[in-house]
């Protein structure tokens, strides 16, 4: 099992938000993976990675991820690098994050897009 998801992501068709798929192959081949995504407790983040062969209109800026688990918020961002970005996940004890994938336009930036909220669980052996 790895920590590592696949992301496709096109602009939805009411303009509003990425729509996305994840997968567990750098292809994006196959049936798209259910949620909640699944990394080993261990693993101590979950990646998300950026298709850019399937997304050629967007480029992965960051994260926002919050504990989906209980009442508090305290979200946190992360900034990618090279279409990537890594969600800290704690390795002490079992978690579930929502982890909001924000995108812009490639090239000059014209507008932000975010993901729909999928969520993280590190309960997986």
């Amino acid at each position: 099992m790895s920590n590592t998801f696949y992301v496709t992501a096109l602009v939805s068709a009411d303009g509003t938000h990425a729509a996305c798929e994840f997968y567990d192959n750098p292809q994006g081949t196959g049936e798209p993976l259910q949620q909640p995504l699944k990394i080993k407790k261990t693993a101590g983040s979950a990646l998300f990675a950026l298709i850019q062969s399937q997304s050629p209109d967007l480029v992965l800026v960051g994260a926002i991820a919050d504990r989906a688990d209980t009442p508090e918020i305290d979200p946190a961002f992360t900034p990618a690098t090279y279409n990537q970005v890594a969600v800290a996940m704690p390795t002490d004890k079992v978690v579930t994050k929502g982890v909001l994938l924000t995108f812009s336009t490639m090239g000059a930036v014209t507008e932000l897009y975010s993901s729909t909220d999928p969520q993280v669980q590190n309960n997986d052996v």
